[in-house]
């Protein structure tokens, strides 16, 4: 039985979501919305205070620009988080986490994905998966699946992520610093009508997790440290964000993160390249 949580702010999106879950999640079910217009709660707050009303073992924390597509895949799902190893369950991610200041989509080959973008420029199918559930890292948070009681111990961080971004990273490095396994889900489809934004609260939060609560796990994925993708990791970060507005200690705070420019000499100047033209 799954608890689907969702904070949303147009009800019609909402409903559609809704009518995707009735004829397709073949297990029982209830949905608790999370009505967050015209209130100051940033998501984790929104997720967490749903969570305390759910009734079922299993959580479902969902955008609501989002559907599913599939028969029955709710039983799979409960199947694999009533493994005791299982953290969260997603649709796309990273099976390596950078020490590097970014989100989790900056090197492809090391994306897991099984999704259904669709937006203005229509619609594409995205998947390299080739097991029903592939190991991840770090998921993006459109769709996240995990046990109430994991929830329980390891809630949404309001502190550390109080507004609407990187929620998603941090209560993934929660599990994995806890000992769980995260997954990418082969058996369904979700289709997500959003690509997210990139702005002035995402790069700040972003940095803090990777200067503060994060800083001595990071990187995640690996025996050794990527330095090629962690290169890149901060190239593809301030691209970004170079359309926001730093000051100079900012500036200086974001050089201070320019990662192995020896041995990626061409991504280092690249970089520096961005922060001199940042505005």
């Amino acid at each position: 039985m799954i608890s689907f949580i969702i904070c949303s702010i147009d009800p019609k999106r909402t409903d559609m979501l809704a009518e995707s879950i009735k004829p397709t999640v073949g297990v029982d079910y209830e949905i608790i919305i999370e009505d967050n217009r015209g209130k100051a709660r940033g998501i984790s707050q929104a997720y967490n205070e749903g969570a305390w009303k759910s009734k079922h073992d299993y959580l479902c924390f969902v955008h609501e620009d989002v559907l599913f597509h599939g028969d029955n895949w709710g039983k799979g799902i409960e199947l694999k988080l009533s493994e005791s190893e299982t953290g969260i369950i997603g649709f796309m991610g990273a099976t390596y986490k950078s020490k590097a200041p970014s989100g989790w989509n900056v090197y492809p080959k090391l994306n897991r994905s099984h999704f259904i973008q669709t937006n203005a420029n229509g619609r594409r199918y995205s998947s390299n998966v080739t097991d029903d559930f592939s190991p991840c890292a770090i998921l993006d948070g459109a769709c996240l699946f995990m046990r109430k009681d994991f929830w329980q111990n390891h809630p949404f961080d309001n502190t550390a992520c109080p507004g609407f971004h990187c929620y998603d990273i941090d209560i993934c490095l929660q599990a994995i610093h806890a000992g769980y396994k995260n997954y990418v889900c082969g058996t369904c489809w979700i289709e997500h009508f959003s690509e997210g934004s990139f702005n002035k609260d995402w790069a700040t939060t972003i940095l803090s997790l990777h200067t503060g609560k994060w800083k001595s796990l990071l990187p995640i994925g690996g025996e050794k440290v990527k330095t090629h993708v962690e290169a890149r990791a901060f190239y593809v970060f301030l691209k970004s964000i170079r359309h926001l507005t730093w000051n100079k200690e900012e500036k200086k705070m974001l050089l201070h993160h320019l990662p192995y420019p020896f041995r990626h000499p061409v991504t280092a100047l690249k970089s520096l390249f961005l922060l001199a033209h940042f505005q």
